[in-house]
Formats: C-alpha cells, sequence, structure tokens
C-alpha cells in the first residue's frame, strides 16, 4: 500500500537510504504506557499475526523481483471542480484529489484526508516517487480547511511541505497517530491533537472525529519502524457517518467499526496494493 502504483525504478528509493536515517521521526518520541497494542516502544496491530512486518531483504527482494509496469506518462486531463455549491444540514460531498487524499465537506466542516501536493513523497526533493498527475485540484482553489486528518506517518500519506502549506493559509487542527505530535510542532504546526485509537475529537460546532485501528505499519526513516500509530478516522456529522481508513489490509477493525457506529454512509478504502500477494497480503 505504501508506494504501490507510485514508484518509477525499483532501486530510487534505495538510493536516498542516508536520507531516511537522517529524517527518522520516531527517535525522539515520548514514550507510552503499554496498552494492547504497544509495548511502551513500538506500537502493534490489533491481530499481531498479521504478516506486515517486513525485513530489509523483503523489500529488495520485491523491488527487484517480477516484471516492472512502464511509467504512466504524466496527465494534465482534470476537471477542476466546483466548491461553490452550498451544502446543507444534513448533506455531504467527498472530492478525490489524489492517492489518500479526500475534501470532505459537511455543513460546518470541511475535512482534508493525508493531503499531498507535492511533487515528490520523498525525504529529499531530487529524488523518490514522483507523481504522474496533478491533484485534482490546485491548492489555491481548495476552500477553508476546518480539520487535517494523518492517517499515518508514510511520506505518502504524511507530507510536511503539503501540512506547512494548509498550516500557513488555514491554521486547521491537525489530528495525527500517537508518537507524531512533537515532530510536527517542531516543523511548525500549531494545533496538533494526538490520538490513540478508539480516541475522539469534538469540534467547536459539535462534529466527532473519532480515531479507529487499521491494519498497517508507520516508518519515515530505516531505524523508527512502528514507533509511531497508524489507523483510520471515523468522522460523525448530523446523522452522517464517513469512514477513512488511510492504509489498511482487511481484518476485524472492520467489524468492530461497524458494531461500534452501525454501517457508515461513506467508507473511503485504500485499493490496489494486492502483488505480490507474498509481500501484500497482510
Amino acid at each position: 500500500m505504501v508506494y504501490a502504483g507510485v514508484m518509477r525504478r525499483p532501486v530510487v528509493w534505495f538510493l536516498s537510504a542516508s536520507a531516511l536515517i537522517a529524517h527518522t521521526a520516531g527517535c525522539a518520541h515520548p514514550r507510552y504506557p503499554a496498552s494492547d497494542h504497544c509495548d511502551g516502544t513500538r506500537f502493534y496491530n490489533e491481530d499481531r499475526s498479521a504478516d506486515v512486518d517486513k525485513s530489509l531483504f523483503d523489500v529488495l527482494k520485491w523491488q527487484l523481483s517480477g516484471r516492472q509496469t512502464p511509467w504512466p506518462e504524466f496527465r494534465d486531463d482534470n476537471v477542476e471542480p466546483d466548491f461553490s455549491e452550498e451544502i446543507r444540514a444534513g448533506e455531504g460531498a467527498v472530492t478525490f484529489l489524489n492517492h489518500a487524499s479526500e475534501l470532505i465537506q459537511f455543513e460546518r466542516l470541511t475535512v482534508l484526508t493525508d493531503p499531498v501536493f507535492s511533487e515528490r513523497v520523498s525525504p529529499v526533493s531530487w529524488i523518490g516517487p514522483r507523481r504522474h498527475r496533478r491533484p485534482g485540484t490546485r491548492f489555491a482553489n481548495l476552500p477553508r480547511i476546518d480539520v487535517v486528518v494523518i492517517s499515518h506517518n508514510h511520506y505518502d500519506h504524511m507530507d510536511l511541505d503539503s501540512l506547512l502549506l494548509i498550516e500557513a493559509r488555514d491554521h486547521p487542527t491537525f489530528l495525527v497517530p500517537l508518537g507524531n505530535k512533537a515532530f510536527l510542532q517542531r516543523k511548525g504546526l500549531a494545533d496538533v491533537v494526538e490520538l490513540d485509537w478508539w480516541q475522539t475529537l469534538v469540534t467547536k460546532s459539535g462534529e466527532i472525529i473519532t480515531f479507529v485501528p487499521m491494519q498497517h505499519w508507520s516508518a519515515r526513516g530505516l531505524l523508527d519502524r512502528s514507533e509511531t500509530l497508524w489507523g483510520g478516522y471515523v468522522i460523525e456529522v448530523t446523522g452522517l457517518k464517513v469512514l477513512f481508513a488511510g492504509d489498511t489490509g482487511y481484518n476485524r477493525q472492520f467489524t468492530e467499526i461497524e458494531r461500534r457506529f452501525g454501517a457508515m454512509d461513506l467508507s473511503v478504502l485504500p485499493i490496489g496494493a494486492y502483488e505480490p500477494r507474498w509481500f501484500m497480503k497482510g
């Protein structure tokens, strides 16, 4: 899920390994109380038997084996969305921007998920996975953002340059998994709220956003694997319920989310990261 469909050449990412070490985010985060998904230092999935932990050898094998798909030519045929239509009570609108970036609008709340407006998702600007089409709308055309939700700290979901762009214009609340708040505040974000699984934020106008378990992992470097949490979000607004899953494999968390919240009106789910099965099935 992390870079499926994004990578152009398999060896490119590993050329920047030294940069990855230098940009580790988790090395300074505070320790957390031990729980069913944390040993005080590292976090775990609800299903500990899920095969998500891959060694560097596994990653190299994945990247260097199999048939490589030709990289698409850059496309610039987006139709610019119209954000002028009024959204009334009991209504919602969702606009797909790119990758895991969705603009979710309600009458009194606008949420942006895992925003990426950068040319590359990488610790450095000159190498790494590069986009092959521009976002679904230009950043300047977006309506004011009230809340940004971050599912996990991989570079294709927590893009610092994009977050700083939003901070400078809108000063929203940033919701992040445990372990990411101090890092983002050091980088210049002001209003950062850190959540554990099943913890909730209630907005000033009464909307409820709950951080929920997903099956994945985290890292921004080679030495900080699973030192920050990951997950998805359930957004409840005037009778509507929207699930944003971020990156995840399928497991029992979806049954538990339905048990706690009931059926969703909309679920935003990741697709496409399923080959090769030996590597991706978790």
